[in-house]
């Protein structure tokens, strides 16, 4: 792995009857806040349970919990995060939109070349 890429985690105790789906949306939404505010940008994201046994916690911070560790669903977050510009190496290098040769912007994202850069807003 490069070494400016960073990588996130998060370990998060998960009370019985919650919406697990939404608990990944939101922690991703999370990680994907985090890194573009440090001008990254998420490139790979997972998430899986892991036995409350292999659970390290403070025992100030478990004394917080209403339920006992084992009670909890535990789930491992993980996201790698990049500098943005090195996520599109696929474009032409003047614009962010569909895959094309250098220098051959336009198609079906409507945009062309003007004075060699692509007429596109988008500033890279």
């Amino acid at each position: 792995m490069s070494t400016d890429a960073k990588v996130y985690q998060s370990v998060i105790p998960v009370e019985p009857g919650t919406d697990t789906d939404q608990l990944k949306w939101l922690t991703r939404e999370s990680f994907e806040t985090t890194a573009a505010a440090e001008g990254l940008h998420v490139v790979a994201y997972s998430s899986s349970t892991v036995p409350a046994s292999e659970v390290k916690i403070d025992d100030r911070e478990a004394e917080k919990l209403p339920l006992p560790l084992d009670e909890y669903e535990w789930w491992l977050f993980t996201a790698t995060a990049v500098p943005a510009e090195r996520e599109l190496p696929h474009l032409c290098g003047c614009c962010p939109h569909a895959p094309h040769e250098p220098g051959q912007c336009g198609g079906e994202d409507g945009y062309t070349v003007v004075d060699g850069k692509c007429s596109c807003p988008w500033p890279v």
